[in-house]
């Protein structure tokens, strides 16, 4: 009876393993710090991250490299872990140099939200603790992060410069429902503690702290930005760039279609008023109905001076610039 008992026991911890493999949870180095109440006693910096597709050293040739590494990772793991969520991604200025960083929304509140910034090339990585409570100061390199559950809440604060992302402030707060004394209907008051850097304080004294670390009415929820990965990928394989260098958003947007006509411009070798010079007619460059997404363009030409006829017609994509249609 007693070695029927104990394979039985055997048998249960086999399966529990089995079970604990078929549901990985990937966490970055600081997955579960904003998690807890003791992180107020530590402040934290980032460290490198590593990756499987660079240099082999850790380095990669260039930002949009880098960050299309760690897309494309996610989406490769995604599908091996069957996650039907769709992917959400941002590149925007946190701090004040020319190389944008990147926002990665994670899939659940476990995992949290991620932002990696691209520093001597080397990905340093930032985990926010759960989902959309991210937000930055455009190009101060300040980053906070209000969040929390259960009664447990915090509003942490990141620095980044040129050596990664340092904590600056870590303030929280919990609640508690204490109930009221001789209540008939079970009433209750909420009672706040409030802590900075571990240390108790009053109310006043922790909004003061976070004012004076970052100016709230100037930030922007990273999530707020955030684009498909399909666009994401189309903007890092043409090296997107900022429309507006007082902007803190990559150009998201279609081309225009005044972009669109100066592409097919410089694909013919023509401009509209040209004039060919067998027949004489003059050509028009002119946008036509499409009945997709694309761009359609038509080169035209005035036929003795009554009428157009068209001589060519090509798509362009709007994202991405490139002709993909040739008729």
């Amino acid at each position: 009876m007693k070695k029927v008992f104990c394979f039985l026991v055997l048998l249960f911890s086999i399966a529990m393993l089995l079970c604990a493999c078929q549901f990985p949870i990937h966490y970055s180095q600081q997955e579960n710090a904003e998690d807890s109440l003791d992180e107020n006693s530590n402040l934290t910096t980032s460290s490198d991250t590593g990756t499987t597709e660079n240099d082999g050293d850790g380095t990669f040739l260039d930002w949009k490299s880098a960050y299309l590494n760690v897309i494309e990772e996610r989406e490769e793991q995604k599908e091996k872990l069957g996650y039907g969520y769709d992917s959400h991604y941002a590149l925007v200025y946190v701090d004040n140099d020319d190389i944008p960083e990147l926002y990665v929304n994670g899939w659940s509140e476990a995992e949290g939200d991620l932002i990696y910034s691209y520093k001597n090339s080397r990905l340093i990585e930032q985990h926010l603790g759960r989902l959309f409570g991210g937000k930055y100061v455009e190009r101060s390199g300040i980053v906070i992060n209000q969040n929390g559950h259960m009664g447990q809440y915090y509003d942490n604060v990141y620095k980044l410069d040129q050596n990664g992302f340092s904590q600056i402030l870590k303030a929280s707060y919990t609640e508690r429902y204490v109930p009221l004394e001789n209540s008939k209907n079970d009433d209750y008051e909420i009672i706040n503690e409030y802590f900075i850097n571990g240390k108790t304080v009053s109310k006043d004294e922790y909004n003061a702290a976070i004012n004076a670390t970052v100016d709230l009415s100037q930030a922007v929820e990273f999530y707020e930005n955030s684009v498909s990965y399909d666009v994401i990928k189309q903007q890092l394989d043409m090296g997107s760039t900022l429309s507006d260098p007082n902007s803190s958003i990559i150009e998201t947007s279609r081309i225009t279609e005044e972009n669109a006509l100066e592409i097919a411009s410089q694909y013919w070798g023509i401009k509209t008023g040209d004039k060919d010079e067998l027949t004489g007619f003059t050509f028009l460059i002119m946008p036509v109905y499409s009945s997709n997404d694309n761009f359609a363009i038509a080169l035209k030409w005035y036929v003795d001076n009554h009428h157009y006829s068209t001589v060519d017609s090509i798509e362009i994509d709007p994202y991405t610039g490139k002709i993909v249609n040739i008729d």
